[in-house]
């Protein structure tokens, strides 16, 4: 599945060259990061460690309640 939480990603994001969510330059900048998700092209992309990555996984955490809300209305059908 593509990361999308966060719209469309730049291609140094898209290529896991760059964090998802400040755009820091993996590249240029030292930072711990960790991966995220994967893009269209089926890259590996990452977040910086800390708020960048929370970042992330609350967004990830607000999508899983979303779906649960949108299934429990439909009692579940496929």
């Amino acid at each position: 599945m593509a990361f999308e939480a966060f719209g469309v990603l730049t291609p140094a994001q898209a290529d896991g060259l760059a964090c998802v969510v400040c755009d820091a330059d993996f590249l240029r900048v030292a930072v711990a990061h960790v991966p995220v998700g994967r893009s269209d092209t089926g890259s590996q992309v990452f977040a910086c460690k800390g708020a960048c990555a929370l970042r992330v996984a609350e967004e990830v955490e607000r999508l899983v309640r979303e779906l649960r809300a949108a299934a429990s209305e439909d009692g579940g059908a496929g």
